[in-house]
């Protein structure tokens, strides 16, 4: 009987440090990694920074970039984003973001991908949901911000701000082909009707100007 229970205090241990590790490689071999062949072409090649370089003044000029991923069993997160630290006029600022908006398109049309749905607005900037092969994807350009306090020793000229641009990227990759895909799934029923609001700061209030060819899938 002493053997038996011995035999048995032996082997649970190592029958359950089976059973972990089987578990663990399960879980291992389940999931997807965010490996370049998941990544979008629009992911890997949009670029602000053309548009951006036109409306500058030539003070002073820096940006950061930033990428990360996560695995899943389902679908691949990525996520991508820049932060421009440029001096801006204050009467271009409406022109600036207008001209971000129509780069977005753009970019988003040369490398084949479907525009599900975009919302404006000066509190929560511009916004543009996607589709494109196997992913579904976000690109939110934050409203533009005053850097404040500024550091710098010497004041710009009149009419001159320190301005902060911030876009975030965020893509999911499915394994397999997606079919129609709900743009409810990003935009969090953020936008309602078909058109796209064009900033004009004097009024602060949001001029409609209406989109050919878009579509919308809400829930």
């Amino acid at each position: 009987m002493k053997s038996h229970r011995l035999a048995i205090a032996l082997f649970l241990p190592l029958i359950l440090a089976c059973i972990l590790g089987a578990v663990a490689l399960r879980h291992h071999f389940g999931l997807f990694y965010p490996i370049p062949e998941t990544e979008s072409v629009f992911l890997c090649s949009y670029t602000p920074k053309q548009v951006i370089d036109h409306f500058r003044e030539s003070e002073s000029f820096s940006y950061t970039q930033h990428t990360g991923g996560g695995a899943g069993r389902t679908f691949v997160t990525h996520e991508a984003g820049f932060e421009f630290h440029i001096v801006l006029r204050r009467e271009k600022w409406a022109s600036l973001m207008n001209a971000l908006q129509d780069d977005v398109l753009r970019q988003l049309a040369n490398n084949g991908a479907e525009v599900l749905s975009q919302s404006s607005n000066p509190q929560d900037g511009l916004r543009f949901n996607y589709e494109i092969n196997q992913s579904i994807g976000s690109l939110t350009i934050s409203p533009l911000k005053i850097n404040s306090p500024s550091r710098r020793k010497m004041s710009l000229p009149e009419g001159e701000e320190d301005v902060i641009i911030k876009i975030d990227q965020t893509e999911r990759w499915f394994p397999k082909r997606i079919g129609t895909i709900r743009a409810s799934s990003f935009s969090q029923g953020r936008s309602r009707d078909h058109g796209f609001e064009h900033f004009n700061l004097n009024t602060r209030l949001p001029i409609r100007v209406p989109l050919r060819g878009l579509m919308f899938v809400l829930c």
